[in-house]
């Protein structure tokens, strides 16, 4: 496991980076959040578009437990414009810091998919 993981993280994916110390735990669930950041590094690696990483920098949130200063605020709005993620939106909320279910993990890798395919 300890190989693939070294692996893994040798891309220096967003969202997929060592704890600090160089710690990687796999038994803590994937945020929200980081899987946003996953997501959005992808997209921008795959579509060669670099500015799609600052698109939102600077904009107003529409969700009340995001901010523009938050290091993941940017791939938060562009998953969820892209509908990769899904939103709370009758409370307005994207709940980043919640875990991100299996399921809802495997519905966004297979709607980027489709997206990257159109390109």
């Amino acid at each position: 496991l300890r190989a693939d993981i070294e692996a893994v993280t040798s891309y220096g994916v967003r969202g997929l980076q060592p704890f600090h110390g160089g710690f990687f735990n796999p038994d803590v669930p994937l945020s929200k959040a980081e899987g946003a950041m996953i997501l959005e590094d992808n997209i921008v690696r795959a579509s060669g578009e670099d500015s799609l990483a600052t698109r939102y920098n600077g904009r107003e949130s529409p969700f009340v437990d995001g901010r523009p200063n938050q290091q993941y605020f940017n791939a938060v709005m562009l998953v969820t414009t892209m509908c990769l993620l899904a939103t709370n939106s009758m409370q307005r909320r994207f709940d980043p810091l919640a875990p991100l279910p299996g399921a809802e993990a495997a519905l966004a890798l297979s709607a980027l998919k489709s997206e990257l395919n159109a390109l």
